[in-house]
């Protein structure tokens, strides 16, 4: 034991100063003799600049990427090789544009450029809107597609969404002292969402424009209360790469870091190699049910678990799969987790413009708990019109397109629902059936989800299958990358031509075999093709942002304009 009576421990102190100046008189001496005062204060600025500038740069560099594409990105910092590169790849670039002329602009009559001087003539008009809409009634009428399209033309079904949209027109969601029967119908969507996914009274529901804005508000979300709970600047959320694409696109926008993890077999869905990607900035990790490229439905329970282990928030992106998995313990007994009774669950995003059969532009956001929600409220008490306050970013949303989702959601009704989900599910088993026994085929991934069929070739490329299928019988899938495969959506637009998808696919699949470059590709999938034969990711960013340009082309000239903006 120590006395603290002891000489030499009351001694301590004054013994321990004397060697610790004696050092630093030693240490300031040597370094006096071999480096200025003026490196000494230069070395910690320098080490600075390189800590907060150089590494995160070699970082954007390196982490995720390709050899070729380290290289590349290298050479484009060294002044004039950027032009250089464009230079080589240009030949590459107006492939694409030519794809893309090909099928954005193909038909296109009756040009507006600009606001016609004198009004149109009402028959004229209608003329030209039935045209427009002619053009594209082929591609989804007949039921040859996966995807984007999914309510069927049962006709007294859409003339009750068509009726509401046409009665509240004019409304919008933002003035409810106007609007009441708006906010009504706000609610009520809200509301019903929120018992379908098994929210309690701590579970809140925003309605909003499309899966994409669901999800940017669970993100504001995460990176508010991050900020406001856990002193977080530098927020990062962790997800693998079969996420929505609105996740990285939300940290784009919001400065969140996004922490994305390589799926390395795609139907491995656990969270565990998250961990090392985990640390005190991370607000929220995501899973998905089911994820778009190869509908898997992941642990949702093991992601839980982890939430609640980190202490942070988790989104489940039922943006595809929700509106199916709300009904599918009614249709199957071994119904994977999805919703709100999962511990460890914060955020839902599930559209209503896809099997909720509602009218495009409509989709929710399910949070819980309160405070998280109430982080998203904005108010302004100073502006010059008026006081306002909103809780996401688009307030003034058509009260039309809600209308549409109301008298969809309420004329189906539960029943309607599971009824749609059953037959769905039915020929989705079909196919998988089907693609399973077949020798040239395989299943890919999980392919645990209600509404979607993802395959693979085994003798075969399925990107040359889909092209023969379009081909021949006018089948859009949709092709997917990394790696590539093919996948079909089963929804209520579809569901009565899996017979025929099957004798199809069999047929077209026999004739690959045979001649595996027997197959004339289409505008839009020369643009697919041609876009992976550039693996580059920051080049062909570079293209797809003159693409989007692009689109508001009128004409191929127009089209060309941004083409040679390029070089």
């Amino acid at each position: 034991d120590l006395d603290i009576n002891n000489t030499a421990y009351q001694e301590f102190p004054e013994r321990f100063i004397a060697h610790y100046t004696s050092l630093a008189e030693t240490t300031d001496k040597f370094l006096s003799e071999r480096v200025s005062k003026l490196t000494l204060i230069l070395i910690p600025v320098f080490l600075l600049l390189i800590f907060k500038y150089v590494i995160p740069k070699i970082k954007e560099i390196v982490v995720g990427n390709s050899i070729i594409t380290i290289v590349l990105n290298i050479l484009k910092m060294i002044p004039g090789l950027h032009i250089l590169v464009r230079i080589l790849l240009k030949s590459k670039y107006k492939e694409l544009y030519e794809a893309m002329a090909g099928f954005l602009l193909e038909k296109r009559e009756n040009v507006f450029e600009v606001l016609p001087d004198r009004p149109i003539a009402i028959e004229k008009l209608k003329k030209r809107i039935d045209e427009i809409q002619e053009s594209q009634y082929e591609k989804y009428a007949n039921g040859l597609h996966s995807g984007s399209i999914y309510g069927s033309e049962d006709k007294k079904f859409n003339q009750r969404i068509e009726h509401a949209m046409e009665k509240f027109s004019n409304a919008n969601t933002f003035d409810v002292d106007i609007h009441k029967g708006v906010a009504h119908m706000n609610a009520d969507v809200a509301n019903s969402a929120k018992k379908l996914f098994n929210g309690d009274d701590d579970t809140h529901c925003i309605i909003t424009t499309g899966g994409t804005e669901s999800i940017l508000c669970s993100l504001a979300a995460y990176k508010l209360m991050g900020k406001k709970e856990r002193g977080i600047n530098k927020p990062n959320i962790v997800f693998y790469d079969t996420a929505h694409a609105a996740f990285p696109k939300g940290c784009f926008f919001f400065g969140i870091e996004p922490r994305m993890v390589k799926a390395k077999d795609k139907s491995y869905t656990s969270p565990e190699p998250f961990r090392p990607y985990i640390d005190s900035n991370t607000v929220a990790i995501i899973a998905s049910g089911c994820n778009y490229a190869h509908g898997g439905i992941d642990d949702v329970a093991a992601f839980g678990k982890m939430a609640l282990e980190y202490g942070i928030g988790l989104h489940v992106d039922n943006c595809l799969g929700g509106f199916c998995n709300c009904f599918g313990e009614e249709i199957v007994d071994d119904m994977f987790p999805f919703d709100f009774r999962t511990p460890g669950v914060t955020t839902i995003s599930a559209d209503t413009h896809k099997y909720g059969y509602g009218p495009k532009g409509n989709s929710c956001c399910l949070i819980r708990p309160k405070k998280l929600f109430d982080a998203l409220k904005y108010t302004s008490i100073d502006h010059s019109g008026v006081p306002f306050t909103m809780d996401h970013f688009g307030d003034f949303r058509s009260g039309a397109i809600l209308a549409g989702t109301w008298a969809a959601m309420f004329s189906l009704g539960y029943s309607g629902y599971v009824e749609k989900v059953r037959k769905i599910h039915e020929e989705t088993l079909k196919v998988r059936k089907f693609v399973d026994q077949h020798p040239d085929l395989k299943l890919y991934g999980p392919n645990n989800s209600l509404n979607m069929v993802c395959f693979d070739g085994i003798n075969v490329n399925p990107i040359k299958v889909s092209l023969k299928l379009k081909e021949l019988y006018d089948w859009k899938l949709s092709e997917c990358q990394y790696p590539c495969v093919v996948h079909l959506l089963v929804s209520d637009s579809n569901v009565e031509k899996m017979d025929k998808f099957i004798k199809d696919l069999s047929e077209v699949t026999d004739l690959i075999r045979q001649e595996p470059d027997g197959y004339k590709a289409s505008d839009y999938q020369k643009l697919y093709g041609a876009s992976q034969q550039i693996t580059d990711a920051s080049i062909m960013g570079d293209l797809l942002y003159v693409v989007l340009d692009a689109c508001y082309s009128t004409t191929k000239d127009d089209l060309m304009v941004s083409f040679n903006t390029l070089h």
